[in-house]
């Protein structure tokens, strides 16, 4: 890794910086998508299904369209966060997560793990509430828990990502209870 003599890795506070940049983006184009009217919003779906129809020559309705997004939207963010802790955690190696000497915490992982899921499903809640107020749209439960499926999802595909380098490296997972 690329450190400076401060113990600080330029790597790990470069790519954290770009995975902020990216989570606050992707946010941000959520929540515009939030704001958009009913009229809009099923404007934005007619028109992915007609270029799916014309190049897949798939013929899908507006719900299969509609929750698909929610489930690509919210596993992308998820991934973005995830990785935006887990390179915040690595620019200090003297004051990360894994280098706490009393190993009293969990341990990296599973507090990105846990990061991730809170805000991400936190963000899911806001942009429903977000719909409470716009013209012809409304929050739903349903979509939330798509989103927390997703954000799930991911998470599992993260955690056996992070086992499956531990093996490549031969490396074992620290207990710290």
């Amino acid at each position: 890794m690329d450190k400076s003599k401060n113990g600080i890795s330029i790597f790990n506070l470069v790519f954290s910086i770009f995975m902020w940049i990216i989570a606050t983006i992707w946010i941000c184009i959520i929540f515009v998508l939030a704001t958009e009217t009913q009229f809009e919003s099923y404007a934005r779906s007619d028109n992915i299904l007609m270029l799916i129809k014309q190049f897949c020559g798939l013929e899908l309705n507006q719900l299969i369209i509609r929750k698909f997004a929610h489930i690509v939207e919210y596993g992308f963010l998820c991934f973005v966060i995830y990785m935006g802790l887990a390179y915040t955690n690595g620019i200090s190696v003297k004051h990360s997560f894994g280098a706490n000497p009393k190993k009293t915490i969990k341990h990296a992982n599973e507090l990105n793990i846990i990061y991730t899921f809170w805000l991400s499903t936190f963000v899911s809640i806001l942009d429903e509430y977000i719909q409470l107020f716009i013209e012809g749209r409304e929050a739903s439960i349903v979509d939330i828990f798509i989103d927390s499926g997703s954000i799930i999802t991911m998470l599992l595909i993260v955690r056996i990502m992070f086992l499956l380098k531990l093996v490549i490296l031969r490396k074992k997972e620290e207990d710290f209870d």
